[in-house]
């Protein structure tokens, strides 16, 4: 299969200039490229190659909006566990809803059975580039304001049960806004885990990087949402420091270390972090699961404060370099000329085509043409008039995606607003509730700790016996008792408040948690209803793009063999130009 350059036509691999403006054909370098997906994607170029999949720049049909198209490598396909792992980035990316996370459009199968997903293209750079062009640790302000986002990103993926598994500054992407701020997107849950799922991880397996691998992930595959956190900590030490918290030559060094080493203070690398967000860095990188924060809402309600003590001057957008150009590109086409068949003007544009080829022949042979060339344009021109009504219905079956498409996301942003609301109001339960458990625990160990004279008097009491005569020993010894009793009153007290505390506050995160499970089911329902309307509307899609793509290459094959006949003829010059200037 061959390509041209300029209008992105596809031509038959022994065709040699496209018939539009003579510009030499090229051999698409990838089976995909020029070819069209799920009906309303053509895929333009390479932007990123992995071990598990390629990632193509498409246009949907309008060419207003480019996206990412990630495709499972064909040579995988019989690999049922990766096979899986690739499904499960859309499964747990698309309902979180997020703007600190990737957005998934679709996924399916192509014709040859190869897995992919449509998200949305990115401007920007991963951060670990942002990393390495800084050579250092980032501005407070810039490092705060990133893993704020970070944060709540996360908080989204956490209260809808996904585990994300391999945070790293490569999975996670930087966009600059107009505005001058930025907008960091969480990439990459290919390896994330749902808690709602039951088909578990290997026994044996080990997922993430060990660069910022919690202690427990090494040690278990029921690693739950404290090694994200932990994960966090060590993403946001590397910000404000421009290194890791730990160095090792090999993996098994970087192991050992999380799981026994602590890690230095970030103040003590970099003078410039501030107590608080260094306390918090620490509390991240604790070993002890417990120790860490409550869940990423707290950390991201941490770094809000923190924000607001250090806030990100503005500054002029652009400041990012462009990322590595890809692999394997076509040269860039003009927008009008994007998708041939499958612009929004592709039957107008056709018409415009027949019209002038009309013109050129009578023209070139007023006398009549040969039999060949007459059925050439017969059957452009009953092509193109078929192809004005399947292209509308084409255009009409995609508005209704898209309509659904809107529908669900208009859904999930409205649930997602409320499991924010309710997460937030989950974590500071947990956060009232572990400090009450904590005080709680404090108490009990003070009172024992107190109680020592009250058990001595106690005992003498007791070893008076029942039958004791009242006498003034007898009176000292409970008087004694008495005044050591009342000295420990107000701790007891703090102990049964703090008790009271704890239990009222598991109470109320059960309550959190109840309404957040009906939270998620409602939404699974609404989900699971509008993927329904979706799977009957888009085999019509894929079906009449089908038509289309074949009507394509009947066109373009009648065309080139009209062109071909009649150029160089002198009297033709000028509609010859005017058919180059409709491909520009």
């Amino acid at each position: 299969m061959k390509l041209c350059p300029t209008c992105k036509l596809r031509y038959p691999t022994e065709a040699t200039h496209c018939f539009v403006d003579r510009t030499a054909l090229i051999s698409a370098p990838d089976p995909y490229l020029g070819s069209v997906i799920a009906g309303r994607y053509r895929v333009e170029e390479v932007i990123g190659t992995g071990g598990m999949s390629t990632v193509y720049r498409a246009m949907g049909n309008a060419g207003d909006r480019p996206v990412a198209v990630k495709v499972f490598r064909k040579e995988l396909v019989g690999d049922s566990k990766l096979r899986e792992r690739f499904r499960r980035e859309s499964t747990n990316t698309r309902r979180l809803a997020h703007r600190n996370v990737i957005e998934i459009l679709e996924e399916g199968d192509l014709d040859d059975g190869v897995p992919y997903l449509v998200m949305e293209y990115l401007h920007g750079a991963t951060l670990e580039v942002v990393l390495k062009r800084a050579k250092g640790p980032l501005p407070i302000e810039r490092a705060v304001d990133l893993m704020l986002q970070l944060a709540a990103g996360l908080a989204r993926a956490h209260d809808f049960q996904v585990l994300h598994r391999d945070l790293k500054p490569e999975n996670l992407y930087v966009c600059p806004l107009p505005d001058g701020s930025e907008l960091l997107k969480i990439l990459d849950f290919g390896i994330a885990r749902c808690l709602l799922d039951t088909r578990l991880t290997g026994t044996g397996e080990i997922f993430g990087t060990p660069q910022y691998m919690a202690p427990e992930r090494i040690t278990s595959t029921e690693a739950g949402i404290p090694a994200d956190l932990y994960a966090l900590g060590c993403i946001m030490f590397r910000c404000v420091t421009g290194q890791l918290p730990f160095s090792a030559k090999d993996v098994t060094s970087y192991l050992i270390q999380h799981l026994r080493e602590a890690p230095p203070a970030p103040r003590s690398l970099n003078p410039a972090v501030p107590a608080d967000l260094d306390a918090l860095i620490l509390q991240c990188l604790e070993k002890d699961p417990a120790h860490r924060p409550v869940d990423a809402h707290a950390i991201e309600r941490a770094l809000v404060m923190l924000g607001t003590r250090h806030p990100r001057p503005r500054r002029a957008s652009g400041s990012f370099v462009a990322p590595t150009p890809p692999a394997r590109s076509l040269p860039p086409a003009h927008s009008a000329s994007l998708h041939g068949m499958f612009a929004t003007d592709s039957a107008s544009r056709w018409g415009r085509r027949s019209e002038i080829l009309s013109q050129m022949l009578s023209r070139a042979f007023p006398a009549g043409t040969t039999p060949e060339l007459t059925g050439a344009f017969g059957r452009l021109r009953a092509t193109v008039t078929l192809m004005s009504d399947v292209h509308a219905r084409w255009l009409q079956e995609q508005h209704r995606l898209d309509q659904l498409t809107g529908a669900a996301r208009e859904a999930q942003g409205r649930f997602g607003r409320a499991m924010d609301a309710l997460g937030q109001d989950l974590s500071q339960s947990r956060q009232r509730t572990q400090a009450a458990l904590a005080q709680a625990t404090a108490a009990e160990a003070a009172l024992k700790a107190r109680g020592e004279p009250f058990r001595q008097c106690h005992a003498a009491v007791v070893a008076l016996g029942p039958g004791a005569a009242p006498t003034v020993e007898v009176a000292d010894r409970y008087r004694a008792a008495m005044t050591a009793l009342e000295a420990l009153l107000p701790q007891a007290e703090l102990l049964r408040r703090a008790q009271e505390e704890g239990r009222q506050g598991d109470d109320e995160v059960k309550d959190l948690e109840f309404q957040i499970d009906a939270l998620r089911s409602q939404l699974e329902r609404v989900s699971q209803a509008s993927e329904a309307e979706t799977a009957e509307v888009q085999p019509k899609v894929e079906r009449l793009a089908a038509q289309l793509a074949e009507m394509e290459g009947v066109l373009v094959r009648a065309a080139s063999e009209l062109t071909t006949a009649m150029r160089g003829r002198q009297e033709l010059d000028a509609l010859f130009r005017e058919l180059e200037s409709d491909a520009a």
